[in-house]
């Protein structure tokens, strides 16, 4: 045991506080001060120098108390801290308490590792190396359900071990503590020797100690992650995962993104289970006071199982939509990925296309519902009122989808286009010649059908060379931004956005 009551005071000797106090604590006339926090009998303090195992307590041979029932090996002891390390880091920031061997005295155990978060939801982590009973593992189960605290167990690397081409033995207690994860039947083991967990996904039975697996993943502690249910999977699991997310109902994808975020948090608005601060989101605002404080976004099963649970320091992608079958879906955040910060730069190594992704889905060809946004980055960048940008970002804030009727009534206001265009129109093509006479309007330029592209060229709104390539939307995001320099801002225009930044990027 790690912990003792000293003159009455909690100490933890995994503490950063006790960490190097071995000479203060072994003092002589400390040595007879240390009592257990449960049973409050005398105990020992053992840490030997140079220390040969990590520092701990231990009751006296014979005394009856339940921190002493269960003998504890070294492999455990170590198993269990550097746990109780790792949920210290990870959680530290949305938690009431992390405490190591925390007695609970409602189903009368000792979590190894209890952790209570912010919003009153309790864990208890359990490491398991001994082969108990499966009829006492089904016991620990079931008090823990009865006062509501959410139990995960671990167990050592000596419980499952591999024996063959994708088969291994599992001792009892780990066959009673299979559990599922998205469909596939699991167990995860921990060597704090090596620091590694492994992840067996797709156990099957072959017979009383031999199971079959149909993936195995191995991973440094660090490495891992748990999600809300307090399930752990690793970058595997997320490519998996990601993977079966399907998106074939969308019609078209528009302004796709992908961006580092401090924090995620919980939603309140039904139908849109997280919210991020919209600051994140609007990093080209001169005034995050401007914008509202949280945008709200929906996070669809499976990725829902593997948003990490800290929500804290991870990557988000997706696209926004401007087109969908469901009407009450276009002009959606459409989130398609979720991971760890800590994994982007793996998974950009194992996807050899990855560091290329916005340049194709750039090569894509303009449709109207691209076109349409980059009319909308002319009109927040150049017209866009504060009344305005309010109203329009309340949207967000409220997790709705922008309304299409109103974004023809903006652009349309200002003279940006001079008939609305037909939403059901976004997914066909639309002609440079076509985008080009429209942008060139709003700049002033005296243009017609006929002269577009000399009066293009000759201003640098279109270069020589572009005009051999297919008409996509890096082309379009070039000319956006050229035409910009043209257009003069409004006498109301806000000015809240900074300059540079493109449309689509």
């Amino acid at each position: 045991m790690f912990k003792a009551l000293f003159k009455g005071v909690p100490i933890n000797l995994l503490s950063d506080q006790e960490a190097n106090q071995r000479d203060l604590l072994k003092a002589n006339e400390h040595k007879d001060q240390y009592q257990c926090p449960v049973c409050k009998e005398s105990v020992r303090l053992n840490w030997a120098e140079p220390a040969r195992r990590i520092p701990h307590f231990k009751h006296k041979p014979g005394t009856n108390c339940i921190y002493s029932i269960y003998g504890e090996g070294p492999m455990h002891i170590e198993g269990k801290s550097k746990l109780y390390r790792y949920f210290l880091q990870l959680l530290g920031h949305k938690t009431k308490t992390i405490e190591l061997e925390q007695y609970i005295p409602e189903t009368d155990q000792i979590a190894d590792i209890f952790i209570e978060f912010n919003n009153g939801v309790k864990w208890a982590v359990e490491y398991q190396r001994s082969n108990i009973p499966t009829s006492e593992i089904m016991k620990r189960k079931k008090l823990y359900n009865q006062v509501n605290i959410r139990d995960i167990w671990v167990v050592g690397e000596n419980v499952i071990k591999e024996i063959g081409i994708s088969t291994c033995s599992i001792l009892n207690v780990g066959q009673a503590l299979q559990h599922s994860f998205c469909g596939e039947t699991s167990l995860v083991s921990f060597n704090p020797e090596s620091n590694e967990v492994n992840i067996f996904r797709g156990l099957n039975s072959l017979n009383n100690r031999t199971f079959t697996y149909n993936k195995s993943y191995s991973y440094p502690l660090e490495s891992i992650g748990f999600n809300l249910w307090g399930e752990i999977f690793c970058l595997d699991d997320y490519v998996e995962i990601k993977n079966r997310a399907i998106f074939d109902d969308y019609i078209e994808k528009s302004l796709i993104f992908s961006f580092n975020l401090e924090h995620l948090y919980k939603g309140e608005i039904p139908g849109y289970n997280f919210k991020l601060k919209t600051k994140e989101l609007y990093d080209e605002i001169h005034d995050p006071n401007q914008i509202p404080e949280y945008t709200h976004i929906k996070i669809t099963p499976p990725l829902d199982r593997i948003v990490p649970v800290e929500m804290k320091s991870i990557n988000i992608s997706g696209f926004f939509l401007y087109d969908h079958k469901d009407h009450s879906e276009k002009n959606q955040l459409v989130i398609t990925g979720i991971r760890k910060e800590i994994w982007v730069e793996e998974l950009n190594k194992r996807t050899t296309n990855n560091s290329n992704i916005s340049n194709n889905f750039m090569e894509n060809p303009v449709v109207q519902g691209t076109f349409i946004w980059s009319l909308w980055e002319i009109y927040e960048k150049k017209f866009q009122t504060q009344k305005e940008f309010h109203e329009d970002m309340d949207y967000s804030n409220k997790g709705q989808a922008f309304p299409f009727s109103l974004q023809m009534k903006r652009i349309k206001k200002y003279g940006l286009i001079k008939k609305e265009f037909n939403k059901e129109d976004n997914h066909k093509a639309i002609s440079l010649e076509d985008c080009l006479l429209i942008l060139m309007n709003i700049a002033k330029f005296p243009v017609h059908s006929k002269n577009i592209l000399k009066v293009a060229l000759k201003n640098h709104i279109i270069l020589p060379e572009e005009l051999e390539l297919d008409f996509n939307l890096a082309l379009l995001d070039n000319i956006v931004k050229r035409v910009k320099n043209y257009i003069p801002e409004s006498e109301h225009y806000h000015g809240f956005y900074k300059e540079g930044i493109g449309i689509f990027q």
